[in-house]
């Protein structure tokens, strides 16, 4: 008879899989129903007198990735400067003038593939501060390929005037819209907001299927590896 981690670990691995493919495939199914219901025009009204730059706060750090290629262990492994930016901005013709921040803004620059690694701690390389010898560039803000559409292609300049919206609705907090503070005036626009959180669900609802796919074949891998060591050991026998 085969040793027991024969069945116990396909058997966990099966119900890890599909545990967390069940998980992803109902959040993401849930999240894209709801988001199919939200009218971006009736929640949210451009601001008439817009908004003007205030300030950027911008922090990044030099991180080390390694991906995996699906169903081996094979994939690469690389560094990367990751660019985080925070806008504060006033509304015109606000007497008040209030300063808002926006909401946090990611994004990547100067990816360099690693071709070795030990596959432990992190990185010692600076791919955020420029060097041109090292082609190294310098941060230029953010774009529409980055999926941190400011209203700004590239850096928003203090002083700037802008286009900028708010929530019609009091104490509007939905996790789609990205708000970046209570009052959730907005320098991105809310219908790309929505645009991005509805293939953030896409993605969890395809991944959780794929994840369930996955369990089911190791499912049938393992009845064929079974039935083939079985029929090995009977031969074995006669």
């Amino acid at each position: 008879m085969p040793p027991k981690a024969v069945y116990i670990i396909p058997i966990a691995l099966v119900i890890i899989l599909c545990s967390a493919g069940s998980y992803f495939a109902v959040v993401g199914k849930k999240e894209a129903s709801k988001l199919s219901k939200v009218d971006v025009s009736s929640q949210f009204a451009s601001v008439e007198g817009q908004c003007t730059i205030a300030g950027m706060e911008h922090s990044y750090e030099t991180i080390r990735r390694r991906e995996t290629t699906s169903g081996s262990n094979s994939g690469h492994t690389y560094d990367v400067c990751i660019d985080k930016v925070t806008y504060s901005f006033t509304v015109n013709g606000d007497a008040d003038g209030i300063v808002y921040k926006s909401r946090v803004a990611q994004s990547e620059r100067n990816s360099k593939k690693i071709m070795f690694d030990l596959g432990m701690g992190g990185t010692n390389n600076d791919l955020c501060t420029p060097n041109e010898n090292d082609g190294i560039l310098a941060y230029d803000g953010t774009y529409i390929a980055d999926n941190t559409p400011f209203v700004c292609e590239g850096i928003c300049e203090n002083g700037t005037t802008v286009a900028c919206w708010k929530s019609v609705e009091t104490d509007f907090n939905e996790e789609w819209a990205n708000c970046g503070n209570d009052e959730c005036y907005k320098l991105v626009d809310p219908a790309v907001e929505l645009s991005l959180a509805e293939e953030d669900a896409g993605f969890k609802e395809t991944l959780g299927y794929f994840l369930i796919g996955l369990g089911c074949a190791v499912v049938v891998f393992s009845i064929v590896a079974f039935f083939c060591c079985c029929r090995s050991k009977g031969k074995e026998v006669m």
